[in-house]
């Protein structure tokens, strides 16, 4: 059968094709589709006349980034076949098998193959085993400069397939791979889209404070498992290394509520670099086995250029101490002369119980995200799920009582489900969650004093409860620890804004924003921002920024609260109605409009509302403001009620 196109004979990364001539109608058509893709591929196409046959295979299986060895009948009785697999493994070059047919394997090469990726093409659809195929390959090859100009309409209409969703709890932090997992919906793609449209956050220049070191990103893994129930594991992996790598304090890490969006996206590295104001991305891969975890890794730079690579296989019980190593191989090859002796910051926080950390790792698909209203991977959560993420925490401290993130990421389930279901909840649970996050976050603190994920958590649990003093105090420790997480400078934003300090307030969103400018949560950051300017009095900019946060997710109540009184103080009586009917309409009957922030209600807004009651709103809290402005514009009357059923007609 003629061979469909010439090999790959470039000095770029290539993949090395291995088969039997006898399945070349099925082989054919795979890499001529993966060729159109953007792969180089060499196989016994390249072999050059007159040349020493092993010599040239020798050759080129030294340099392949991988081996893609098709497996049938023929093949794993093919003697060539064998051996190029067998002299690539000894090489060290990594391998992907594509089962064409089920096939038994001779029991040398099952055992050779045995802790490698393999997928099952025989038992998928076709269009799930070219994604699986072109994810797999991408993540240890990575795009080519022909990747970058490739139609990828097969990736894409493969994310409208398939529900993936997406957003981060950077409590723990990330550092490498692209997960295999069912891509993201319509829904995924339409906020994508969103925030494309609302979010034009500047990230030409360097983030401040760091010497104009050039930022990371930290994309997600793939997980290369043939279990995508181990996802969860991968995805802590990434969340760790990226707590790690902030630890240091050198550069600035941008937060896995951004690079998460990123997830089993086929962009070119350097538009990904550009779009996050990145001087580096480190991508990679895992593999986990019953007792054997395999990691890829490398460092890229915004160029598209490796400057570093490296492969790690060990034990299960031995991932604790092989991430440490991994951080430091990656600060050191960005920066040499880095001292890095500050690696035990990132230890203090974790368990050496590998048990614990599972239960833990299990828990946070349960958990929303920093400042987000779904979790890691986008997706809603339910009071009962958080409550089981609650279960499988306290399993992890059976195992481990002084396992200091697992009681962050306590004190940040509790704080976020008064914060995010306060319109829903009583009071008197509200506060009793409040006051268990603060035991939790108290408990964290005892065992790593200035973690920033927790000091962040029981600051805004601080500023919940009123003291806004010791809230400030604890923030500004948090951000002098860690001035690379974007968590702790929205939250610190927020707090300033209830202090008065409106400049300095903007000054810590807008460097929130730049450390994770596609963050999953922008919503919040943008309420944040929105409440800054209508305390400023800037009721324009507090519209317009309220309304990008809406965009984004409709469910923002409290940019939706920022919305309607800023309308109402300007005198826009009809949209400030308009928006309270709509509210009215699309919460449940149960809905009370409440701020899971307690503040002042702002002057700027007290001086241009007059209540008919003749109540003064500049003696009000701002809860009690917002009932009284919604009650005045018909919050509790029929006329809303009326108004709200006629418009869902």
């Amino acid at each position: 059968m003629e061979r469909p196109f010439p090999a790959y004979e470039g000095s770029e990364p290539y993949i090395f094709v291995s088969y039997s001539h006898e399945d070349a109608a099925a082989v054919y058509p795979e890499i001529e589709w993966l060729r159109q893709q953007g792969v180089n591929i060499w196989y016994d196409e390249g072999i050059s006349p007159g040349h020493e046959w092993r010599e040239d295979l020798a050759h080129k299986l030294r340099q392949a980034r991988l081996i893609l060895f098709f497996t049938s009948p023929d093949s794993v009785k093919s003697v060539h076949c064998r051996r190029e697999v067998n002299f690539a493994l000894d090489a060290d070059v990594d391998c992907l098998t594509v089962h064409l047919k089920s096939t038994d394997m001779p029991d040398g090469l099952k055992l050779s193959l045995a802790d490698l990726q393999a997928i099952l093409k025989f038992e998928m659809p076709e269009d799930s085993y070219r994604s699986k195929l072109l994810t797999s390959i991408l993540a240890r090859v990575g795009p080519t400069e022909t990747q970058a100009k490739v139609d990828t309409v097969d990736a894409q209409t493969e994310w409208t397939r398939f529900a993936v969703p997406g957003i981060g709890f950077a409590l723990i932090a990330a550092v490498i791979v692209l997960i295999y997992r069912p891509v993201p919906t319509d829904e995924m793609l339409r906020k994508r889209a969103s925030v494309e449209s609302v979010l034009p956050v500047d990230v030409s220049e360097p983030v401040p404070g760091f010497s104009n070191r050039a930022a990371i990103a930290v994309m997600p893994f793939v997980n290369l498992s043939d279990d995508p129930a181990q996802e969860y594991f991968v995805d802590g992996i990434t969340e760790d290394l990226n707590v790690g790598l902030q630890s240091f304090q050198m550069f600035p890490i941008i937060a896995t509520t951004s690079t998460f969006q990123y997830k089993n996206s086929v962009a070119d590295v350097r538009d990904i670099a550009s779009e996050l104001g990145v001087g580096y991305l480190i991508k990679g891969s895992v593999r986990k086995g019953e007792d054997l975890i395999r990691i890829n890794v490398q460092l890229i730079d915004n160029l598209g250029k490796q400057v570093w690579a490296d492969k790690f296989t060990f034990e299960f019980a031995n991932a604790l101490r092989i991430q440490d190593e991994l951080i430091r191989k990656v600060l050191l090859a960005i920066e040499p002369a880095l001292i890095i002796s500050e690696a035990d910051t990132a230890r203090r926080v974790r368990t050496e119980d590998m048990e614990a950390w599972d239960y833990y790792l299990q828990a946070i698909p349960y958990t929303f995200a920093p400042n987000a209203n779904t979790n890691l991977n986008g997706q809603s959560l339910t009071r009962e799920q958080l409550d089981y993420a609650t279960t499988l925490l306290h399993k992890a401290l059976d195992l481990d009582p002084n396992f200091a993130a697992a009681y962050r990421l306590l004190n940040h389930n509790d704080a976020t489900y008064a914060l995010l279901f306060r319109s829903l909840i009583e009071e008197e649970e509200a506060n009793a969650r409040i006051q268990r996050a603060l035991e939790y976050g108290e408990r964290a603190r005892q065992i790593s004093p200035f973690e920033p994920s927790v000091c962040s958590c029981q600051s805004a649990l601080l500023l919940m409860t009123g003291d806004l003093d010791a809230a400030f105090r604890l923030q500004e420790e948090a951000l002098r620890m860690n001035p690379s997480n974007s968590g702790v400078h929205a939250i610190m934003a927020k707090i300033l804004q209830v202090k008065g300090d409106y400049r300095r307030a903007l000054k810590e969103i807008d460097t929130g924003k730049r450390l994770s400018p596609r963050d999953i949560g922008m919503t919040n950051y943008l309420y944040f921002e929105a409440a800054i300017y209508q305390a400023m009095g800037q009721l324009d900019d507090a519209i317009n920024v309220a309304q990008k946060a809406l965009l984004l997710s409709p469910l923002n109540y409290e940019a939706q609260f920022v919305m309607i009184l800023s309308h109402y103080a300007k005198g826009n009586v009809a949209a400030a109605k308009e928006a309270l009917t709509k509210l009215h309409r699309e919460t449940a009957p149960e809905f009370k409009p409440i701020s899971g922030w307690p503040e002042p209600f702002p002057t700027a807004l007290a001086e241009r509302i007059t209540l008919d009651s003749g109540a003064k709103l500049d003696t009000m809290d701002y809860n009690e403001g917002i009932q009284a402005v919604f009650d005045q514009l018909g919050w509790n009357t029929k006329e809303i009620s009326s108004e709200s059923e006629s418009s869902s007609e």
